[in-house]
């Protein structure tokens, strides 16, 4: 157990990142994975590095729920579009040693678009003017499982509903939204959020879960959605968080990280789609063909 308070809501960003806590972005390896995947990647950890798609969903984030003033100057903007130029180079130089991010300013450009279509959001509108906290990194020591929790929401609403902000290619269909909450684990990660907000905000314990998220595309026009989750997404949520977390507690306890098949062997069988069907009969054949 990390002797880090209890119960803690950060100051800062380097002071939730360096919090010894399991995160969501950590253990979500052990849902798709096994616990051995989640044990190699924790002892492994390579460097992080950002992908081009996590540095503008990072930038409209910082535009849409930081002011201005809180994130600017952590970023360092280049005109230079080809990363093998000694333009771009010289700019990656002069942004490292400032300790700056460096940003092609059409990235800029495409976030702040992204940003003001989420703001025309008549929805989203509606919740900005109400009583809100963004950004909001909590931990707590779970005594049960033995495991010290953290996460970092992004929009808390009226202290009622969470709504987290995606960006993302994808057409903004509700089947297609509704698989990629499902598949990506958002509302496992919302119900993390939530169990962390309760234990550092006891008040919140009465209060019914409202999971949403504020989707905006990152290519066309940038359309947006607000989308809720209904009771059973919900449910399966809580569930999904519930099995995980036993598993890790067990695992985190033990010292036993099973993997996928602990005994190393199963029996395959067909699976239900691919079963073979009966051959359909046309009704008028009375005799079968000599």
């Amino acid at each position: 157990m990390t002797t880090e308070p209890a119960v803690v809501r950060f100051p800062d960003d380097p002071t939730y990142r360096a919090d010894p806590g399991y995160n969501f972005s950590k253990i979500k390896q052990a849902i798709d994975g096994s616990m051995a995947d989640l044990r190699h990647d924790i002892e492994n950890a390579l460097p992080f590095k950002t992908t081009p798609a996590m540095q503008l969903g990072t930038l409209v984030h910082h535009m849409v729920l930081e002011p201005l003033s809180d994130w600017m100057d952590e970023y360092a903007i280049t005109y230079a579009t080809d990363r093998r130029t000694k333009l771009f180079r010289l700019a990656k130089q002069q942004a490292d040693e400032a300790g700056k991010t460096l940003i092609p300013a059409a990235v800029k450009e495409q976030a702040a678009a992204m940003s003001q279509a989420v703001f025309a959001n008549p929805f989203f509108k509606a919740l900005m003017q109400g009583d809100n906290t963004a950004e909001v990194g909590m931990a707590y020591d779970d005594v049960a499982l033995g495991l010290r929790l953290k996460g970092k929401y992004d929009l808390l609403v009226n202290d009622s509903a969470m709504v987290d902000l995606k960006t993302t290619s994808e057409r903004l269909n509700v089947d297609q939204l509704s698989k990629l909450i499902v598949s990506r684990h958002y509302h496992v990660q919302q119900a993390l959020y939530w169990r962390i907000l309760r234990a550092v905000r006891p008040e919140l314990c009465e209060h019914p879960t409202h999971m949403g998220w504020m989707f905006v595309r990152s290519v066309g026009a940038h359309d947006t959605v607000l989308v809720w989750a209904d009771e059973e997404i919900v449910a399966h949520a809580e569930a999904e968080l519930d099995h995980l977390l036993v598993r890790l507690s067990r695992a985190h306890t033990s010292g036993d990280w099973p993997g996928h098949h602990p005994k190393g062997v199963v029996t395959a069988s067909l699976p239900r789609w691919a079963k073979i069907r009966e051959p359909a009969v046309p009704s008028n054949l009375t005799a079968l063909p000599s």
